[in-house]
């Protein structure tokens, strides 16, 4: 009974052993292509590029909507909100104001005759 038993447990040794020299010899023969692979595993390669990019613009785009959200949650009003936000975007950008005629001059000879050139 001993004998059969050493007998059994060496071949199975031998069986395992020989299987997976088997498996290795006939795995190296084959043509793997790394890229299928990882996708059928749900994986891919770690491209470092597209990933910088991605950081890039997800940062941009946080940065927008933290400006609104610092907009509709300002202490002023709405109105001197934007009368605020117009007044700083024409001197970031350099544009002047045009210089603007009191409207009382403009307005006395119309109201006198509306359909007179001024």
């Amino acid at each position: 009974m001993k004998i059969e038993t050493l007998f059994k447990t060496y071949m199975v040794q031998n069986a395992i052993r020989d299987a997976a020299k088997f498996v290795g010899k006939q795995l190296k023969n084959i043509d793997w292509d790394t890229d299928e692979v990882l996708h059928r595993v749900g994986l891919a390669r770690h491209t470092p590029g597209r990933s910088t990019f991605g950081g890039i613009s997800l940062f941009v785009v946080g940065a927008a909507l933290g400006g609104v959200a610092a907009m509709l949650l300002a202490p002023q009003p709405g109105a001197q909100l934007r009368t605020d936000l117009r007044d700083r975007a024409k001197k970031y950008f350099g544009v002047e104001e045009p210089i603007q005629a009191p409207l009382g001059a403009e307005a006395s000879p119309r109201i006198e005759n509306p359909n007179a050139r001024v």
